[in-house]
């Protein structure tokens, strides 16, 4: 009897932390995806096309403006989620900078959200200029100004950020919320959080875990911040981020020589920084008024 009731508590107690997960999960992965109605902001889908080697895949995107943003070359904010997320991902700073006057663009990745196609290396970083072209090709139907752009991503979406349109003359400043330095550094870390993840995120992109040097310089902004760029680079991380070790933030930050005004450096807030998103939306308003 003693030992069925020991039996019973053990699997009552893994039942409510496996429930507990889930739960946890679930408010992390719909936090900022709850609809906002107001009258001033305007949003309209529309579809990126994407020629792939084995046709054409649409990307999900869409643009939000508001009645204080102008009709004509208006500014552009491109957002880029992370790793398994979709277009929403950015939604405390999509509305407020609306309604600040800037024109955002967000899509959701190829094999992520409603975007068609599977996740590929090093596919996967390079359609942001894809995205930027279409924006060209369609300025004046979106009433955006191609030459003012501000790339900002999160994680998977700061690599995006930090490498191709660093180098792009079009994109005036770019910011890497949580971001890398390089995969290897994570990946080669003994019984190390972010060495698993990193793991399970290249296996993610159909691939086994095992980092070539191809790979490593296909999903590594050090490659491309080592190299002279255009935008001007703005990084934000915590001290405590288990994901992207705060290393990362470092070595970026030595490499590009950045000045204190170029950072923004919190000792907690982990890597998604739940409840710090208004001290991050009011920094980047003061960098967008400055650089863009």
């Amino acid at each position: 009897m003693i030992i069925q009731l020991g039996w019973f508590l053990i699997f009552l107690t893994l039942s409510c932390i496996i429930v507990g997960i889930c739960v946890y999960i679930y408010v992390l992965m719909t936090y900022h995806r709850k609809p906002i109605q107001c009258t001033l902001i305007h949003e309209e889908s529309f579809k990126i096309p994407i020629k792939t080697e084995r046709g054409k895949i649409d990307l999900e995107a869409k643009i939000i403006k508001s009645d204080y943003t102008p009709k004509n070359a208006a500014p552009c904010v491109i957002t880029c989620h992370g790793w398994r997320g979709n277009l929403n991902g950015f939604r405390y700073l999509h509305y407020p900078l609306a309604l600040y006057g800037y024109a955002i663009v967000t899509y959701s990745s190829r094999g992520h959200g409603k975007s068609g196609g599977r996740v590929q290396f090093p596919q996967i970083y390079e359609d942001i200029i894809k995205v930027f072209d279409f924006l060209q090709e369609n300025s004046h139907d979106f009433g955006i100004d191609t030459n003012r752009i501000a790339v900002i991503g999160h994680s998977m979406g700061a690599s995006i950020a930090l490498m191709k349109p660093y180098q792009d003359a079009r994109v005036k400043m770019v910011v890497g919320i949580s971001g890398i330095h390089e995969l290897k550094e994570s990946y080669n870390k003994p019984r190390k959080l972010s060495a698993f993840l990193t793991k399970v995120y290249l296996r993610s992109f159909g691939r086994q875990p095992k980092l070539t040097e191809e790979i490593n310089r296909a999903g590594s902004p050090k490659y491309y911040l080592s190299q002279p760029g255009i935008a001007q680079v703005l990084l934000i991380h915590a001290k405590d981020d288990k994901f992207v070790e705060f290393h990362n933030f470092e070595k970026n930050v030595a490499l590009l020589r950045l000045s204190p005004d170029h950072t923004l450096v919190f000792e907690k807030g982990g890597h998604s920084f739940y409840h710090l998103e208004c001290l991050i939306l009011a920094q980047i308003i003061k960098w967008l008024e400055q650089f863009l």
